[in-house]
């Protein structure tokens, strides 16, 4: 999980680029102070792919969700903290930041 990141989201009016570049920028901020680093941090764009109909959607989340254990990072989704997959079970309190 330390190569990429999966973001879900509601479309809205602006792009995803208007809330991600603040993030990725911030974020290089950081790790660039932190550990000596010099430019940006993640070496592609963001990249939008719309997903239609509430079916298409799960399988986006499921896809989501099990990234960790396709990774070996965890043998169960809820055991990975790489994911929201505990909250959306009910196994763990819904973030609200």
């Amino acid at each position: 999980m330390s190569t990429h990141t999966h973001l879900v989201t509601l479309d809205g009016d602006d792009p995803v680029g208007t809330f991600l570049h603040p993030l990725h920028t911030g974020f290089a901020r950081w790790w660039n102070i932190a550990y000596g680093g010099l430019g940006p941090v993640f070496a592609e764009r963001p990249k939008s792919i719309v997903m239609n109909g509430t079916e298409r959607l799960a399988i986006l989340v499921a896809y989501v969700h099990n990234n960790p254990g396709r990774a070996g990072v965890a043998d169960d989704p809820a055991d990975s903290d790489w994911t929201s997959h505990r909250a959306f079970i009910g196994q763990q309190a819904r973030s609200t930041a």
